[in-house]
């Protein structure tokens, strides 16, 4: 999936993606029903639309939009429209790398075991990039993550 700013926007912020998310956004993200949470807009239109807001330096609105994942969430953050969460977390301040994304009205079915699937996955696969320590911001301030 490609982000394009648009107008006089520049990149104020900085997102990488893991393979493994990029394999999602190709192959089932278009999957996802749109509904009445993501104001019917299509998933792959919604997704663009907020990672164009993050990129672009523009307010996110915390809990809505971006929330950290706690207790005990080893620095893993998502991001969220009405529709789809995307998993992953701060290596750096207004540096986030996306991992994984699902179907918001599926994790939310059994949240309790679907979103520690997740933090474990997300857990799991950013300790086998190998990154340098601290390979994550560890902190569940938002201030601490990202620029307001």
């Amino acid at each position: 999936m490609t982000v394009a700013l648009v107008g006089r926007q520049q990149p104020m912020r900085r997102m990488y993606v893991t393979p493994k998310f990029e394999s999602w956004c190709h192959n089932d993200l278009g999957a996802i029903p749109s509904t009445h949470w993501g104001g019917d807009i299509p998933v792959k239109d919604q997704v663009k639309d907020l990672l164009q807001q993050y990129i672009s330096g523009q307010p996110l609105d915390f809990s809505r939009q971006f929330n950290v994942l706690s207790p005990g969430s080893y620095g893993v953050w998502e991001l969220k429209t009405g529709d789809v969460r995307i998993f992953g977390w701060f290596v750096h301040f207004d540096c986030y790398i996306a991992n994984v994304g699902g179907d918001a009205n599926f994790i939310k079915e059994d949240p309790n075991r679907r979103y520690a699937s997740l933090i474990d996955e997300t857990r799991n696969d950013r300790e086998e990039l190998g990154l340098d320590e601290p390979s994550f911001i560890d902190s569940v301030d938002p201030k601490d993550v990202i620029s307001f």
